[in-house]
């Protein structure tokens, strides 16, 4: 009988595991999330003219993602010890330039990163390295990386001004013309004066 019980107890915790892992996105999916307090998300204003610019920000100290004259923002984090994440980096380049090629997405979307671990010099070498086109912000004590519930790295989030997490995607892109696709079609979704063209 106790043996039964030893079985019936381990059976329900192996299914309880599994239950809970079947809710987890899997590598290279995406997840919906609900939202997000963006006055919580506060980062360092980047020292470059170019990069306050576009992100429009004012002489400010740091910033919070809500001071980002912006409909959406795409957030990359990354981690300069994962391989992945230096392949995540190409597609998130060309991704940014396929917005900033974009009148209306360009206007309406900015791109930022983070670099989970790192500090500001090796953020700023990782920038250098990888010839990053939008701006990457560190952050050393894993702080905003914990904010999106400390997944492994890369992921790509999207919100909306108001903090509403649009899609969140887990892994490295596979398909940045499809990945653009949805990119855009969310922007209709919530801005509705863009046309498609």
């Amino acid at each position: 009988m106790r043996r039964k019980k030893l079985v019936s107890k381990s059976l329900l915790f192996v299914v309880s595991i599994l239950i809970g892992v079947s809710y987890l996105p899997a590598y290279g999916e995406e997840a919906h999330s609900s939202w997000m307090d963006l006055s919580q998300f506060t980062l360092n204003v980047p020292d470059s003219l170019m990069e306050k610019e576009y992100l429009g920000l004012k002489a400010q100290t740091s910033f919070s993602l809500s001071q980002i004259p912006a409909k959406l923002v795409l957030i990359e984090c990354l981690n300069l010890y994962c391989d992945s994440c230096h392949k995540q980096a190409a597609v998130a380049n060309k991704v940014h330039k396929l917005i900033q090629e974009d009148p209306a997405l360009s206007k309406d979307i900015k791109v930022l990163g983070i670099c989970a671990g790192s500090n500001r010099t090796e953020t700023e070498d990782y920038k250098d390295e990888l010839l990053f086109t939008f701006p990457l912000f560190p952050d050393p004590n894993f702080v905003v990386h914990k904010m999106f519930g400390s997944p492994e790295t890369p992921f790509t989030i999207l919100l909306n001004n108001k903090g509403k997490v649009l899609f969140f995607r887990y892994g490295i892109v596979s398909d940045v013309d499809a990945f653009f696709c949805k990119i855009k079609q969310s922007y209709q979704q919530n801005c509705r004066q863009y046309t498609r063209k």
